[in-house]
């Protein structure tokens, strides 16, 4: 551990900073259930939800519960801002029966929700948000010394839910490809690194890969990516493995196929 105070200790003598890490200091808290929530409502239409909380530690948990908006970029960026600020968030129709609640240990708890789309009838696609569990054990005790600057860490643990609405079957559904380039893995392996943007109204959850032909238009290959979650406005990476191809040029085209009538395709030219 590294730490760097505001300045230097110049006190006479020396400062002794002890660092004191404990385990099992926090009680351990499960979300049952899985972390995304799902649901397809139809304008003005109200529906209810429970989330279970469980405690599999010895110790009570205290568990503190708030909203936020989120949204992810291709980059590697995940953003957590506030509720109801982003033009597809759902936060604001999502009520919580509690903003806090104390787990006895080995007991699980419900949290409950109520979710009110509105009814006015210019909500198209779908809309989403964060539910955040947040749980906390006490700061271990630090026995103070003379001389000594004693240091207790307490661990903090978060769970996001994700709360997804979609309004009817309404919403655009649309998705392009962006970027395109060859880049090394570790251990000299090689990637096609495709970046795709949701341009839509509605979330997707396409299949992705990249058929190949060499420079002689023999094929070279079928390459499959990761089926991946995309919110309308965000975006993805996918590192597509094309180390089997030998040194050459070649040219294909990568497909996203949601499974549905929507299949998009890029073409793309590369060389090893």
């Amino acid at each position: 551990m590294n730490l760097k105070p505001d300045g230097p200790f110049s006190r006479a003598g020396f400062v002794f900073l002890t660092a004191i890490i404990t385990q099992h200091v926090w009680a351990e808290i499960t979300v049952i259930g899985g972390l995304t929530r799902e649901k397809v409502v139809a304008s003005g239409q109200e529906y209810e939800g429970i989330v279970q909380l469980r405690n599999s530690g010895d110790t009570p948990i205290e568990a503190k519960i708030y909203q936020t908006d989120y949204t992810f970029t291709s980059d590697g960026n995940n953003l957590f801002g506030k509720p109801g600020e982003l033009k597809r968030s759902n936060a604001n129709w999502i009520k919580l029966s509690h903003d806090f609640r104390i787990i006895p240990p080995q007991e699980t708890v419900a949290l409950h929700y109520t979710i009110t789309v509105p009814a006015d009838g210019d909500k198209l696609g779908t809309y989403w948000s964060m539910i955040m569990v947040e749980s906390s054990g006490k700061t271990p005790e630090v026995e103070k010394q003379k001389d000594k600057v004693a240091l207790g860490i307490k661990h903090v643990m978060r769970y996001g839910i994700q709360m997804v609405t979609h309004v009817g079957d309404t919403g655009q559904i649309k998705i392009k490809v962006v970027s395109k380039s060859v880049v090394d893995l570790e251990e000299g392996k090689k990637a096609l690194q495709v970046d795709i943007v949701n341009t839509g109204e509605r979330w997707v959850r396409p299949e992705v890969w990249v058929e190949l032909y060499d420079s002689e238009g023999e094929e070279a290959g079928k390459f499959a990516g990761r089926q991946k979650r995309i919110f309308p406005g965000t975006s993805i990476r996918q590192l597509i493995d094309i180390s089997s191809l030998k040194p050459g040029k070649y040219q294909g085209i990568v497909v996203l196929d949601n499974k549905d009538d929507n299949v998009f395709g890029s073409r793309v030219k590369i060389e090893i």
